[in-house]
C-alpha cells in the first residue's frame, strides 16, 4: 500500500508542476534548514489540528474569528477555476467542526460558470450580533508574470468581490454590496462606532466603503496606488497593495502604506485621501515596502505594525506622525548572529499579528526556517510562536508548532485566541505515506494553476494550542 501510494504521489507532481506560473511561486522558502534532532525538545510547541477534510483547500489569510456564541469561525480557501471559498466553524466545547458555507452560493454565483470567490483575505468582524468580512478572487492567468485576474473558456469574468454578512442568531447570509467587475476585496476593516466597512480592491487598489445604516456603497477616492497590481512590472507601472487598513477609532481616520514606504490616510470628516509626511522609509527596515499586519493599542492611543519585508515591528502614532523602529519579530533563527552568512534576511511578515488577551503583548506567528526532519524529510518552513511586550518591549521566540504526528505546520496567516488557547489555520505538510492521504489532496489539487507543487503536499486545516505566554 505505501509503495501505490508513493508511486501514485509522484505521477501526480509532475501534472501540478506544469500548473504552477512562476510569479506564484512563493518567496517564504527559508535560506536555510535546521536538522529536527539539534533542537531541544522543549522548543517544540504541542499543537492539535481539526480536520475539516477539504482537501481543495490551499490557503487562509486572515479568515478567522472566535465570535461571541463561543465559535471560530473560518475560511478555507480554493484557487481552482471550479470551486468558492468554504466557510467553517469550530465549537470548542463539542470539538466538532461544521461546513457553514459555500461562499458562491451565499453571493448567487454557484453554478453560474463566473470565474469563482475563490478566498477570503480579509478578517471577520462582529457588530450587533452579526458577521461581517469580504470575498475575493482566488484563480489567476497561469503562466503570467504577476498575478492577474484568471479568464478560462466557457466561464464568465470575475463579477467582483462582495461585503456579505452573517446573523449569529437566524443563521442567515446576506450580500450587501459588490465592487467592480474583475476587483476582489482585498483588505478589509470595520470602523464599528460609525457602523461603515471600508475595503481596499485587488488589483486596482480602490478604496471602498459600505454604511451599513443606509447600505449605501461607494468607490471612495483613488488611493495613490497608480495602476496598482494591474501595472507591469517592465514599465515602472506595478505597485503592491497593502493587505492591512489601519483605523484610528478616535476620529475614523484609515491609514495603509505602499512599496515605496509612503503612508496614505483617509480623513473620514473630508473624504479626502493624503499623503502624510511620516513614512517607513527606515533605514532598520532595508529595501522600502509597506506593512504586513498593523494593530490599534487603545492603552497609547497608537498602531503597532510590522514591515512586510524586514519582519520589524514598529510604533506609529497617527496624531504627531513619529515612526518608531522596535525590534525584529522573526523567528529567533533569524536573529541569531551564530546563523550569519547562511540564514540571508529570512521570510518577509505575516498577517498573523493579534493583540493578545492582557491587551498588551503582541502575539504573531512568524515563519521559520525550514527543518531536517528526523526520518530525513524536509520542510519548506516551520511556524514560531512570538510574544512581544509592548510596556516592557521583551521580545519572547516561544517555540516551534508541531503537531502530535510529528508534522510541521509550514506557513500562518491567522491568529485568535480564547481562555489559554491559540487557534490558527497553517499550511500543514503532508508526507507522502501508508494513508494515502498526500496523494488524495494531490488529485484534488490538480488544475489549481498557483498550486506549487515542487516541493512537500501542504493542507490547510484550522490547529489550536496551550498559550505558552500564559503558562510560563
Amino acid at each position: 500500500m505505501l509503495r501505490r501510494t508513493f508511486i501514485a504521489w509522484m505521477l501526480i507532481l509532475p501534472a501540478l508542476a506544469a500548473c504552477a506560473p512562476a510569479s506564484t511561486q512563493p518567496a517564504r522558502t527559508p535560506e536555510f534548514l535546521l536538522r529536527e534532532a539539534d533542537i531541544p525538545a522543549g522548543r517544540f510547541i504541542p499543537a492539535e489540528m481539526i480536520d475539516a477534510e477539504f482537501y481543495k483547500g490551499d490557503s487562509n489569510y486572515k479568515c478567522l474569528l472566535k465570535a461571541s456564541d463561543g465559535k471560530f469561525y473560518y475560511a478555507i480557501c480554493c484557487h481552482k477555476i471550479d470551486t468558492h471559498t468554504q466557510m467553517y466553524t469550530f465549537d470548542p466545547g463539542t470539538k466538532k467542526v461544521s461546513h457553514l458555507a459555500d461562499m458562491g452560493e451565499v453571493v448567487g454565483e454557484k453554478g453560474k460558470k463566473t470565474i469563482p470567490q475563490g478566498k477570503i483575505h480579509v478578517n471577520i468582524f462582529e457588530h450587533k450580533g452579526k458577521l461581517y468580512t469580504g470575498t475575493h478572487i482566488g484563480f489567476y492567468l497561469p503562466l503570467t508574470k504577476v498575478e492577474t485576474p484568471g479568464e478560462a473558456k466557457g466561464y464568465l469574468p470575475y463579477q467582483g468581490g462582495h461585503f456579505v454578512s452573517y446573523d449569529l442568531a437566524t443563521g442567515a447570509w446576506e450580500d450587501l454590496a459588490k465592487a467592480p467587475v474583475e476587483e476582489g476585496i482585498l483588505t478589509m476593516v470595520m470602523d464599528k462606532q460609525r457602523e461603515r466597512l471600508y475595503g481596499l480592491t485587488w488589483p486596482a487598489g480602490s478604496l471602498i466603503s459600505y454604511d451599513i445604516p443606509t447600505k449605501e456603497f461607494k468607490i471612495l477616492t483613488e488611493t495613490g496606488y497608480g495602476k496598482g497590481e494591474w501595472g507591469e512590472r517592465e514599465k515602472g507601472e506595478w505597485m503592491f497593495i497593502c493587505r492591512t487598513l489601519a483605523l484610528d477609532p478616535r476620529d475614523g481616520s484609515l491609514y495603509w502604506s505602499n512599496t515605496q514606504g509612503d503612508i496614505m490616510a483617509y480623513r473620514y470628516d473630508t473624504g479626502k485621501v493624503e499623503k502624510l509626511a511620516a513614512h517607513i522609509r527606515l533605514k532598520e527596515f532595508g529595501d522600502p515596502s509597506c506593512w504586513r499586519q498593523i494593530v490599534w493599542f487603545p492603552k497609547e492611543e497608537v498602531f503597532y505594525g510590522v514591515h512586510m519585508t524586514s519582519s520589524y515591528l514598529f510604533r506609529f502614532d497617527p496624531r504627531s506622525g513619529k515612526i518608531e523602529p522596535l525590534e525584529r519579530i522573526c523567528g529567533e533563527e533569524f536573529k541569531n548572529p551564530a546563523n550569519d552568512g547562511r540564514r540571508g534576511k529570512g521570510p518577509g511578515a505575516t498577517l498573523a499579528l493579534h493583540l493578545g488577551p492582557d491587551g498588551e503583548t503582541i502575539y504573531y506567528l512568524p515563519q521559520g526556517a525550514g527543518i531536517v526532519a528526523k526520518d530525513g524529510r524536509k520542510t519548506r518552513g516551520t511556524v514560531h510562536f512570538v510574544t512581544y511586550h509592548i510596556p516592557t518591549r521583551k521580545y519572547t521566540d516561544h517555540g516551534i508548532l508541531r503537531l502530535a504526528d510529528g508534522r510541521f505546520p509550514t506557513y500562518a496567516q491567522a491568529i485568535d485566541e480564547e481562555n489559554g488557547t491559540i487557534y490558527s489555520v497553517p499550511w500543514i505538510e503532508v508526507p507522502p505515506d501508508a494513508t494515502g492521504r498526500a496523494a488524495k489532496i494531490a488529485l484534488d489539487r490538480t488544475g489549481n494553476p498557483t498550486y506549487n507543487a515542487a516541493q512537500t503536499i501542504e493542507e490547510i486545516n484550522l490547529i489550536r494550542f496551550t498559550d505558552p505566554y500564559l503558562k510560563r
